[in-house]
């Protein structure tokens, strides 16, 4: 009956309240988890593209970026305070239809 996430596991403790009623991890256009301060949330499981692993590797740039800017802003040497997070950008649209075993269709959107 369609995909479902399994993330029962966040029901409570540091991530308490970060779920969607249907049980997706809610993110933001950050890919941080709301509710938290210092944590990502990438993938299947989560609001911000989910079920889109094109869309992912697209904006692994954006979310490496994210990950240092956190890890640096929780170096007590640097001072600390709130990392400066970029959001994610769409990438152009991409659908593929094989046909056969060496054949297919393949649509290129622009954004």
């Amino acid at each position: 009956n369609g995909i479902f996430p399994i993330n029962e596991f966040m029901k409570e403790g540091e991530l308490e309240g970060s779920l969607t009623e249907n049980g997706w991890i809610d993110t933001d256009d950050c890919f941080k988890v709301k509710g938290t301060d210092k944590i990502l949330g990438f993938g299947d499981s989560c609001t911000t593209l989910p079920k889109s692993g094109s869309q992912l590797l697209a904006n692994k740039a954006i979310i490496g970026n994210n990950m240092k800017a956190i890890l640096d802003s929780s170096d007590k040497s640097s001072g600390g305070g709130s990392p400066a997070l970029k959001e994610f950008k769409l990438a152009s649209e991409v659908y593929l239809a094989t046909t056969g075993r060496t054949s297919g269709v393949m649509y290129g959107g622009k954004k």
